[in-house]
C-alpha cells in the first residue's frame, strides 16, 4: 500500500462566478500508462474533479445561490519501490476516499487535497519441479505421477444489461423543486459461476440533490440490489 500526497488548485476561468457552498463533489481516478522496472513501479495517473456547487453571478446583481457544475482533471505520477527485483507482473487499485475539496478563498477557484491510496499486488515467474514419488527397476527408471487441477483461461465475454429505478423526494417540498445533480454507481458487485454460467451480483447506490423555490436543498439516496 502506497499514499501519496496530493495539493492542487483548480482555478475558474470567469471572473463573474464566485463559489459560496460546495454541494458535491466526486474524483475518480484513471490511469494512463504503468512502467515496471527493476527496482520500482511507475504509474501516471489522471483525477478527474467534479464539484458541484451553489455560485454568486456578478452579472445578476445580488442574486446569489446559483447551481453550477465545475469539471477538472490533475495530471498525478506515483513512484512505488520494490522489495524484490524478480517482479513481472502487477495489479493495482487506487482509491481517493481521503481527498477533500474545498472553496479556494483566496483566488477563484478550488483547493483539492489529500492522500490518493494505491495498494498494489506484484507477480514473480517461479518454476519447481515437484517428485511425488520414484523406484528403480531393472530395465530403468520409472516413477508416481499426481494429478494436479488448474486454471486456465479459455474465452471471455461482455454483456449490457439496463436498469430501470426511480427514486422519491421528499413529498412535503412543493412543486417548485428542480434536480440540479443525480448520479447512480455499482457498488459491492461479485461473481459466481452456477450452472455454467456467470452470475454477477451487485447494489446500485443512487444520489439526486434537488432545489426548492427558497434555494433550499435536499438530498435523496436510495441502495437497490
Amino acid at each position: 500500500t502506497k499514499e501519496s500526497d496530493l495539493s492542487e488548485e483548480l482555478f475558474i476561468n470567469d471572473d463573474k462566478i464566485r463559489p459560496v457552498k460546495i454541494l458535491k463533489t466526486k474524483v475518480t481516478v484513471t490511469e494512463n500508462h504503468r512502467q515496471l522496472t527493476k527496482d520500482k513501479l511507475i504509474l501516471n495517473q489522471t483525477l478527474w474533479v467534479q464539484i458541484l456547487y451553489l455560485a454568486e453571478l456578478a452579472s445578476k446583481g445580488n442574486l446569489s445561490n446559483q447551481p453550477m457544475l465545475f469539471q477538472n482533471k490533475i495530471d498525478h505520477t506515483q513512484f512505488i519501490n520494490l522489495s524484490e527485483s524478480e517482479v513481472t507482473a502487477c495489479t493495482t487499485s487506487t482509491t481517493t476516499e481521503n481527498i477533500i475539496v474545498e472553496i479556494n478563498r483566496e483566488s477563484n477557484g478550488f483547493i483539492v487535497r489529500g492522500e490518493i491510496v494505491t495498494e498494489a499486488d506484484f507477480y514473480s515467474e517461479v518454476k519447481n519441479d515437484f517428485v511425488v514419488d520414484f523406484y528403480h527397476e531393472s530395465e530403468g527408471m520409472t516413477c508416481d505421477r499426481k494429478p494436479e487441477k488448474i486454471c486456465v483461461g479459455v474465452s471471455g465475454t461482455s454483456v449490457e444489461c439496463t436498469l430501470r429505478e426511480g427514486i422519491r423526494m421528499q413529498e412535503d417540498e412543493g412543486d417548485e423543486q428542480r434536480i440540479i445533480y443525480l448520479d447512480a454507481q455499482a457498488v459491492d458487485v461479485n461473481v459466481s459461476v452456477e450452472n455454467s454460467a456467470a452470475i454477477i451480483k451487485g447494489k446500485v447506490h443512487m444520489e439526486a440533490i434537488v432545489m426548492d423555490e427558497t434555494d433550499r436543498t435536499t438530498v435523496a439516496r436510495k441502495i437497490c440490489d
